[in-house]
This record gives structure tokens, C-alpha cells and sequence, in this order.
């Protein structure tokens, strides 16, 4: 129970971070593009408690399937609807990804450069290590093509016929086929697999970069 708890513990700011820096990165995008629907509801902010939902949070911690306060947006706003819809679709993952590099690189360059023994060196790797990893399922986890995530809103902007049968269907039962892909274990492989193909090139850049 312990165990379970500190892993808890120590996977909770690689969450918090992601969850953070993925809405985040969806509001600044947005807010850049002309839309200011996202800084008028207080989301261009790195301010955890502005994008956390505390039921997505302690979902992705004993289900490992979770969310956070979705960033509203008014696509009107925008020069071009669908170019800039699938920007700020795409910002979200991307936020993830440059999350997961960047821990990875700290916990290579500092941990084993700098402080790689010791109990301070041991605690940050315990940080850090489910940081990358976490923010790895989180980009791969959004970039699924199914309704509400991300992925679906960048195929959907870049179809040349977004609002044919397919898309129609997809709007309507897309959510149900994604809790059924959850629940039988099929999306927690996919999401796995895909993170681990990141976590690949991840690992290859901080070996060249460092020499190991």
C-alpha cells in the first residue's frame, strides 16, 4: 500500500504538468491566432488550478484514463478555420511531447552527470521518470482519432470533406467507441505501444546528446 501510494506521490507532478502545459499550450495557441475566448476565461496561464479537474486527475491515477478542463475556443475568430483549428488542436500533444523530451534530458544531464547516487538523485529520478513517461501517454493518448481528442480534430480540419458520412458518424458515436476501445484494453495497448515508439528516439537523442 505504501508503494502504491509513493508512486502516486511521485508521479503526480509529471500529471500536473502535463495536464498544465497540454491546455495551456491549446489557450496560448489559440489566444495567438486571434481568439480571445481563451484568455477571457482565465486559461492563457500556467496556473495548474486553471486547467486541472480534479475527477480527470484521480481517473488517470487509478484508470489511466483521465482529462482535464477542455480550453474553449471560438474557431470564428480565426483567418483561416480550419488551418488555425487544427494549430491549436495539434498544440496540445505537441506540449506533451516537448514535456516528455525535456524530463528525459534533465534526468540523463543532471541526474547522471551531476547527482546520479545519493538519496536527492534518487527522489528526482523517481520524479522524472514518470514525468516523461506520463506526458509520452498523454501525446499519444490525444492523438487517438476519436471524438473529443485531438487527433480527430486534426483529421477532421484536414479532410477535404469534413462534414460527409464518416465525420457525421464519428460526431455522433465516436465517444462510445472510444469508452468501448478503453474498456476491452485495446486503446491502453495502442497508447502504450505508441508511447514506447516515442520514448525510443527520446532515449537516442539524450544518448548522442550526453555520450552514453
Amino acid at each position: 500500500m505504501l508503494n502504491v501510494l509513493l508512486n502516486i506521490l511521485y508521479s503526480l507532478p509529471g500529471i500536473i504538468i502535463g495536464f498544465t502545459i497540454h491546455e495551456f499550450a491549446h489557450a496560448k495557441v489559440a489566444d495567438a491566432l486571434g481568439d480571445p475566448t481563451p484568455r477571457m476565461m482565465g486559461r492563457v496561464t500556467l496556473d495548474p488550478l486553471s486547467h486541472m479537474d480534479p475527477i480527470g486527475t484521480i481517473m488517470l491515477l487509478i484508470a489511466g484514463f483521465g482529462w482535464g478542463k477542455p480550453v474553449r475556443i471560438n474557431p470564428s475568430y480565426f483567418k483561416k478555420i480550419r488551418r488555425d483549428s487544427v494549430l491549436v488542436a495539434v498544440a496540445g500533444p505537441l506540449a506533451n511531447l516537448s514535456v516528455a523530451v525535456a524530463a528525459n534530458l534533465l534526468y540523463v544531464g543532471l541526474l547522471r552527470l551531476v547527482i546520479s547516487t545519493g538519496h536527492t538523485g534518487d527522489v528526482l529520478s523517481k520524479i522524472l521518470i514518470p514525468c516523461t513517461t506520463w506526458n509520452a501517454l498523454l501525446f499519444s493518448f490525444n492523438l487517438l482519432p476519436f471524438p473529443p481528442l485531438d487527433g480527430y480534430k486534426v483529421i477532421k480540419g484536414l479532410a477535404k470533406h469534413p462534414s460527409n458520412r464518416f465525420f457525421a458518424f464519428m460526431d455522433k458515436y465516436g465517444y462510445l467507441i472510444l469508452i468501448l476501445l478503453f474498456f476491452t484494453g485495446v486503446t491502453s495497448r495502442l497508447v502504450g505501444f505508441v508511447a514506447s515508439l516515442i520514448n525510443l528516439p527520446i532515449n537516442l537523442l539524450t544518448g548522442r546528446l550526453f555520450r552514453f
